[in-house]
């Protein structure tokens, strides 16, 4: 096929996007569809292909860029106080693209299979035009008119394919592509605000409505999910058929390891979320009056004990918390609980014995049973609460018969707090296997070990991670050079320390306790990480850097048993309101 050709048909590709989502506008179930294809196509288009091909290049810098893309949107809006604002940045990071994409078809030969994924991400990329149009305020006939725009920038950079890649250096092409890059995911995850219609919430006064928009929220969610998967159907049955030779080094790196981390992980997943679902009918009001018995000492120990079996998440336990002060909790109990729930989880413990060994597991739950147990202490000596907090939720009765536990449990454990938690544990092996072609062992190891430890607490403190997302990452880091101290750092400091629960606590005690929590949980957490460090304990996480994947037949049962769980749960939210778990995670619940 001749380069002409191709161009035609990567002109047609993105044409497609903004005229698809012109005409679901007007159709809500084809709306609710194209969004679940969009959101896969692009995502996968990012997640899968660019940016491992972008970090395993640039490495560190790479990642840099892709973060800038991914602000420059919201930034230039703010500073330039206006929507539009955002999506001209977004159409001009885009045009950039498709000029080079045009040189591109102009200059490689077309029994190359460059050219043909030019033609193919196309589509997405339209895709794209439409979110960023929608999410400026704009109706979706404005992404058709950008979208001529740039077919026309795409013919000129076919028509001056070799000046242009002449005239820029050799990083160039990957360092726009890395900001694209950013651009394309801020599209991606920046429009989850806007109305979706699997994720909107109405006033009605009638019941009747009430009711009806149940059904169509339903219905939304279902068609969306729909769309994802066929999405992510035909990104898996093309690579198939592509085959290895096609893909870059660096994707085959970055799909290699996610495998290995996800047959790894997917046991003790099913096995946590199992439990999850009945440990906490274990937990009767008697222990709750429990906390208030002896001094410091023994209710921050039992506010630790007290919150190891419930199989809550960071932002989970920020509504407990909560509801614990204002039924008069004694502060040793619910900071300590605060800080043990999330740290101490039964998912992420029982996710660390694959990913991280035994040791190093172990401890995990001794450093994070020290800090929470600490933390109880001293913030209790400091901290003065008050009753302006939300008023409590009521705790539903427990099913009495042993059938109604079972089925009770088996709904919590894998639709309640599966939906909550696995978002998360997604993102984390999504970021852990990008970090394999990103980092090498010589960047980590040139670091001080004695550096590592406060750095990697430090870099946990602001990122809004659960315990079992951040376990894979650890894992990565681990195999990386990491050492083992670094790694309890993050653990410690990540879960426990995000930019909410300094909100949250800032509200309930003010700004001085919450000041004193994050700088107490962090210098904890390095003299946690310290002490394995000089402890030597030995190391046995997963091996990554194997050249194929290994498991029993009865891991791979496990996956995909865990992947029509995950298919439920994108059914039952649709994909935006997996998406609204990790970005708006206290409104998710």
């Amino acid at each position: 096929m001749t380069s002409t050709a191709l161009l035609a048909f990567a002109s047609t590709g993105l044409m497609l996007g903004p005229l698809i989502g012109l005409i679901g506008a007007r159709l809500r179930s084809l709306h609710a569809l194209v969004d679940g294809i969009s959101l896969i196509l692009v995502g996968g288009l990012c997640f899968v292909f660019v940016l491992p091909h972008v970090v395993g290049t640039l490495g560190v810098l790479g990642g840099g860029l892709v973060l800038a893309g991914a602000a420059a949107p919201s930034l230039a809006g703010r500073i330039l106080h206006g929507r539009s604002w955002s999506f001209a940045v977004v159409a001009l990071a885009l045009v950039l693209h498709v000029l080079l994409d045009g040189a591109v078809l102009a200059l490689v030969g077309h029994d190359s299979t460059l050219p043909w994924a030019i033609v193919v991400h196309r589509l997405p990329v339209g895709f794209a035009l439409v979110f960023a149009a929608r999410s400026s305020g704009k109706e979706a006939a404005f992404a058709v008119v950008v979208a001529l725009i740039m077919m026309l920038v795409t013919i000129g950079g076919f028509l001056t394919g070799p000046s242009i890649v002449g005239w820029l250096p050799p990083s160039a092409p990957h360092a726009i592509e890395a900001v694209v890059a950013g651009v394309l995911l801020h599209v991606l995850f920046g429009s989850r605000a806007h109305k979706q219609h699997g994720g909107c919430t109405h006033e009605h006064h009638e019941h009747h409505e009430h009711h009806e928009l149940a059904n169509t929220s339903k219905r939304a969610n279902v068609w969306a999910a729909l769309g994802a998967l066929s999405a992510g159907a035909t990104i898996a049955v093309g690579t198939l058929i592509a085959g290895t030779e096609a893909l870059e080094d660096d994707v085959l790196v970055f799909l290699r390891t996610l495998t290995i981390l996800v047959v790894e992980s997917a046991p003790a997943l099913l096995l946590g979320y199992a439990l999850a679902g009945f440990l906490p009918f274990l937990l009767t009001r008697s222990r709750m009056t429990s906390l208030k018995r002896g001094g410091r000492l023994l209710q921050s120990l039992r506010g630790v004990v007290f919150g190891l079996p419930l199989p809550v998440c960071s932002c989970g336990v920020l509504p407990l918390y909560t509801s614990l002060v204002r039924r008069g909790a004694p502060l040793a109990a619910a900071m300590a609980f605060f800080v043990a729930t999330p740290e101490l989880g039964l998912d992420a413990v029982l996710l660390s014995m694959p990913l991280l060994g035994t040791s190093l597991t172990v401890a995990r739950i001794a450093s994070a049973f020290a800090v929470a147990l600490l933390v109880g202490i001293l913030m209790s000596k400091i901290a003065t609460s008050t009753n302006d907090a939300p008023e409590a939720v009521p705790i539903a009765p427990t099913p009495q018969k042993w059938t109604q536990r079972v089925e009770s449990g088996l709904r919590f454990g894998f639709v309640e707090v599966f939906d909550h938690t696995m978002p998360w544990v997604g993102l984390g092996l999504l970021l852990a296997a990008l970090a394999e072609p990103m980092f090498s062992h010589e960047v980590i190891g040139a670091i001080p070990q004695a550096l590592q430890v406060p750095i990697a607490a430090i870099i946990g403190v602001p990122l809004y991670v659960c315990a079992s997302g951040a376990t894979p990452i650890a894992a990565l880091a681990l195999h990386k050079g990491l050492s083992a101290g670094a790694v309890i750092a993050f653990l410690i400091a990540g879960p426990a320390t995000n930019m909410t629960t300094f909100g949250v606590l800032a509200r309930l005690h003010g700004k001085r306790l919450a000041l004193y929590f994050g700088l107490t949980v962090t210098g904890l957490a390095i003299i946690a990480g310290w002490v394995v460090d000089m402890l030597q304990i030995q190391v046995s996480g997963v091996a990554i850097e194997q050249n194929q994947v290994d498991g029993s037949w009865f891991s791979w049962l496990c996956v995909i048993a865990l992947g029509a769980f995950c298919i439920a749960s994108l059914f039952r939210q649709g994909p935006r309101g997996v998406l609204r778990q990790v970005f708006e995670p206290i409104h998710a619940h």
